[in-house]
């Protein structure tokens, strides 16, 4: 919603008398993403104004576009960041998920091809449990056959061979360097090098990252919010947990 849209609509009444329009009452924060993420401020959102206003505003989630946070990377990659706090009128916000987008996940299912896809719940350094789901198709296996077709035994092998890199990965990664390496496809990388004396793959694809459970404010918020000086928070103060066991 564009910011002070319409601001000389007149609202009516059904018996002709006037109202005051819906949000004159509200007030706009912008949203910081995460330093992972550039640390840009790139969007706004509305609360009510009041002493709830942090409490509105605190566990909302965006959605935005990696390509519109930082333009050299893929625009079909989806992240979803969640608000833990108000500095001023800025929203801080921390890592929530990604997913790709939906014309991205149409491409990749082709007929006359195999599809393997993998998933596995894994906690990072920092005690931050997520669950990764991860796609891809093999190669020609046969040549002169058509289609790609893999043998139920090879889709066994690879999709174990994706699981123990994943779990290698972030068992000895931070969340923030998690989030770096969906950014650079690292894990991504590594997959389809190690897979080549078992299958083949290309378009291989983490097509989805859900947070299960985790700080309720992350480090990286907290090193957020020293960067600041002056912390004025409306409505109640922000409290800092260690982390959920």
């Amino acid at each position: 919603m564009t910011v002070g849209k319409n601001k000389t609509r007149k609202w009516k009444t059904k018996k002709g008398g006037s109202r005051n329009r819906p949000f004159d009452k509200k007030d706009w924060f912008g949203i910081k993403a995460p330093e992972v993420l550039g640390g840009a401020i790139f969007g706004s959102t509305p609360a009510n104004r009041g002493h709830e206003t942090v409490k509105q505003l605190k566990g909302r989630v965006i959605e935005v576009n990696l390509n519109d946070l930082m333009s050299q990377y893929q625009s079909y990659k989806k992240f979803k960041l969640i608000i833990n706090g108000i500095n001023g009128k800025t929203c801080l916000t921390s890592f929530y998920g990604m997913e790709l987008t939906r014309d991205k996940l149409n491409s990749l299912t082709v007929r006359g091809q195999s599809f393997i896809e993998a998933n596995l719940s894994v906690k990072t350094i920092d005690d931050i449990s997520i669950r990764i789901f991860v796609c891809t198709s093999p190669r020609n296996v046969v040549v002169g056959r058509k289609g790609k077709h893999a043998q139920t035994s090879q889709i066994k092998l690879m999709r174990n061979k994706i699981l123990e890199i994943i779990k290698d990965h972030v068992t000895s990664s931070t969340l923030d360097e998690l989030v770096r390496d969906l950014m650079l496809d690292t894990i991504i990388k590594q997959i389809e090098k190690s897979s080549e004396r078992i299958l083949p793959l290309y378009h291989t694809h983490i097509r989805k990252v859900k947070l299960i459970k985790g700080l309720t404010v992350t480090a990286n918020f907290q090193r957020q919010i020293n960067h600041f000086s002056n912390i004025e928070d409306i409505g109640e103060p922000i409290q800092f947990n260690e982390g959920l066991n």
